[in-house]
């Protein structure tokens, strides 16, 4: 009789019936695990009994392919289990033909997933008739999986809630929808319905973002790629490195052509693949795309055809026109100061755009535009709201949330509210200690709001400090004004000499040429300009600087008053107070400046009662802001009077609790109040003109004669001549060459 054909049976429950049952002690198969895939000998059998399913014919199949190549790949890998299904015999798998469909689903999900997401993925098979379900059961249907061994818990999870089909059993499912031609719909429908999934949940398991991604780069659904990028941003590449790096790395031109979005992808990735997946992980992850999007390289992966800006036209970008031309157009508005028109083109973007992440990204952008045309209220608002949807679906590294904080810290310190500003710097500080994907739009803003809240504490050492940091951003895009002003700033409090004042205002010339600002930006360098003018006396200057300002803004009022007083206009300061102290376009900060300007009015006019009682005023809404500068900026011998005359009064207490503990004591905190702008004159001693002796002044920088100018003027040549002699006076020389020589070296003429 002819021997009989061994009999296998089609599974075995454990690994020890698998490895006695195909002889693997006993084979070279341990070996070429070893030294193919760095398994230890012990661990063979176990890792093909994991990913067989103990399903005993695909076992037999890598081992034949052991025995004859010499090699395997991981055999939990899905190139390799695609191998084997190939050359592996049909599988009797004992299932009905609606949970072998079911099977066939759970089988294209590559990594391990939870029951709820199965649940998800079979909800995707469509029903065989309009009468009819495929999956009727589906908790029954994982129960009869389970039982049959296409479904078991995942050995790989410690807590073993998690599912999986065997990595090479997997492969075989796959293949039985191929040869059923339905594998290309049914990987479609699946795709969809785990997109849907991770886009309306945001914080759904990655591993489902993982399996979508493959699913989408194995099967060419490059707008899905597109889709989901757009969904999650660069974080895609924090939440599934290895995976996301597969999948964007490498793109042939027919994706990128279909969608451009991709290209930034395609390019960070092409950089990354080999450096990350040679170890993997999140952390390696954020490390590399720290450096990949620094303020160097995110440029260059964002030029195309050696353009870094999107050009600023009458052409209507539409979000079917891709995300990225959307950033960088409006990223080239703020960069030539055209702010309001980022607004516009950002909000009717956003009307078509779908894509949360995407949203956010713009939405964040347009709120910065908000706050540089001057609406600050408006942009808190929407970053608000950017703030609160960004915190839901944070992954460490991502840009999004830490720099919506960052914007929220420089508003609130540059409009008065900094208690929420001093907040949201802890938070940074806290929460966000490692630094994140695109720096440039988290950090610079952050050190620029810590300098404005030092500023406040009068630490100009460290506000100095911040601005240091700004040296390594080289495109400070809609930030380019604050340097300069806080350089000038901290020179009308620090410098001791006129000279020193004037060397650092020649510096912020240097940093404010040739670069476009936006309002807030003008406004800011404005005010940095008028205090050193106003510090050095140069009243004429100043005034011409902050005409630029809007009449109602508290800036230009407060100017105006400082102005004043040191023009020793005192009767005016006290009206310019009095008309504008409760006008609701000031700021509680210009509240409290504009109070202290009016006690060092009323101290100088002698009514010094009344000058003890503002000033208390001032120094209680300096404590209720949070701020030292609306004292500090007081000509210095009002300020060490007012200060005395106030030593005993407890709301120093209050202003010395605002400072957080940044000074000892009542006693410190007085000192350098006392100490600090003392360059700054407190009375100007250079002539101050009529508008009419202005005119005159300019008449005669034209050259005329005095007949000329009685004729131009109307008035007879003896009027004309007495009011030279006045003017004369005015600027104490005796001659025409002299007055303008002295008008022009004072301002009151143009070089």
């Amino acid at each position: 009789m002819p021997a009989e054909k061994t009999q296998f049976p089609i599974r075995v429950r454990n690994p020890e019936e698998l490895s006695e049952l195909l002889g693997i002690a006993d084979s070279d198969f341990e070996e070429v695990v070893r030294e193919s895939s760095g398994l230890e000998e012990s661990e063979a059998a176990l890792r093909l009994f994991d990913a067989s399913g103990g399903f005993v014919s695909i076992a037999a199949t890598v081992m034949d392919i052991a025995a004859s190549t010499g090699m395997i790949d991981d055999v939990a890998s899905v190139s390799f289990a695609d191998y084997v299904a190939a050359r592996t015999p049909a599988l009797g798998l004992g299932l009905s033909g609606d949970d072998e469909k079911a099977a066939v689903v759970l089988a294209h999900m590559f990594s391990s997933f939870t029951k709820t997401t199965a649940l998800l993925a079979l909800s995707s098979l469509r029903p065989a008739s309009a009468e009819s379900a495929v999956v009727r059961d589906p908790e029954g249907t994982l129960m009869r999986l389970q039982m049959a061994g296409v479904l078991r818990r995942s050995a790989s999870d410690a807590d073993e809630k998690r599912l999986c089909v065997p990595s090479l059993l997997a492969g075989k499912l796959r293949e039985i929808a191929d040869d059923g031609g339905q594998g290309r719909q049914l990987v479609a429908d699946l795709v969809s319905t785990l997109v849907g999934y991770v886009e309306s949940s945001r914080v759904a398991d990655d591993a489902v973002l993982s399996d979508a991604l493959t699913l989408a780069r194995r099967n060419g659904e490059w707008q899905v790629l597109g889709r989901l990028y757009r969904s999650f941003g660069l974080g895609i590449l924090l939440r599934a490195p290895n995976v996301a790096c597969s999948a964007y790395a490498g793109l042939p031109s027919a994706a990128v052509a279909s969608e451009p979005d991709l290209e930034l992808l395609a390019r960070i990735t092409a950089h990354l693949q080999t450096r990350v997946q040679a170890v993997g992980g999140r952390e390696l992850m954020r490390q590399a795309l720290v450096e990949e999007t620094g303020p160097d390289r995110l440029s260059e992966h964002l030029a195309v055809d050696g353009a870094s800006t999107a050009s600023i036209g009458d052409d209507v970008l539409t979000p079917e026109r891709g995300y990225h031309p959307m950033v960088l157009h409006l990223l080239a508005l703020a960069r030539s100061g055209r702010h309001a028109e980022a607004v516009a083109a950002g909000t009717s973007w956003l009307a078509g755009c779908t894509a949360w992440r995407a949203q956010q990204v713009i939405r964040l952008l347009v709120a910065i535009s908000h706050y540089h045309s001057s609406q600050p209220h408006f942009a808190m608002s929407v970053l608000r709201e950017v703030e609160e949807e960004a915190a839901r679906s944070h992954v460490d590294g991502d840009f999004l949330l830490p720099a919506t904080l960052a914007w929220l810290a420089l508003i609130s310190a540059a409009t008065g509210d900094v208690e929420y500003s001093d907040e949201l710097l802890r938070r940074l500080d806290s929460e966000f200690e490692q630094s994140t994907v695109v720096d440039e739009i988290v950090s610079p803003p952050k050190y620029v709001a810590s300098a404005l809240r030092a500023l406040d504490r009068l630490d100009l050492t460290a506000a100095q400090r911040e601005m240091g940091k700004l040296a390594n951003y080289p495109e400070l895009h809609s930030l380019v004004a604050f340097p300069a002003g806080i350089c000038r700033l901290v020179a009308v409090l620090s410098e001791t000499s006129e000279s020193g004042l004037l060397h650092f205002h020649d510096q912020g010339i240097g940093l404010e040429r040739s670069k476009k600002f936006s309002d807030a930006g003008r406004a800011f360098l404005i005010v940095g300009r008028c205090l050193v003018f106003i510090g050095l006396g140069q009243l004429k200057l100043a005034e011409i600087e902050f005409q630029e300002l809007p009449e109602t803004s508290d800036s230009r009022v407060v100017l105006a008053a400082r102005l004043e007083l040191v023009a020793g206009r005192y009767e005016r300061v006290i009206a310019i107070a009095d008309s504008w102290f409760y006008h609701e376009s000031l700021r509680p900060r210009s509240r409290a400046e504009i109070a202290a300007i009016k006690a060092a009015a009323l101290l100088r006019s002698g009514q010094k009662e009344a000058a003890v009682a503002e000033f208390g005023t001032a120094v209680g809404l300096a404590a209720v802001v949070g701020s030292l500068l609306p004292i500090a900026l007081l000509p210095q011998r009002d300020r060490v009077a007012l200060i005395e005359s106030t030593s005993d009064d407890e709301i120093w207490d209050d202003v010395l609790s605002s400072t957080h503990g940044h000074f000892q004591s009542r006693w410190e905190l007085r000192k350098l109040l006392c100490e600090v702008g003392v360059v700054a004159v407190a009375e100007a001693t250079m002539p101050q003109l009529t508008s009419a002796e202005g005119v005159l002044l300019g008449l005669l920088d034209q050259g005329m004669s005095v007949s000329q100018i009685s004729t131009e003027l109307s008035q007879v040549t003896g009027t004309v001549k007495n009011r030279l002699s006045a003017l004369y006076r005015k600027f104490e020389v005796s001659s025409r060459e002299e007055v303008i020589l002295r008008a022009r070296a004072l301002g009151f003429l143009n070089p």
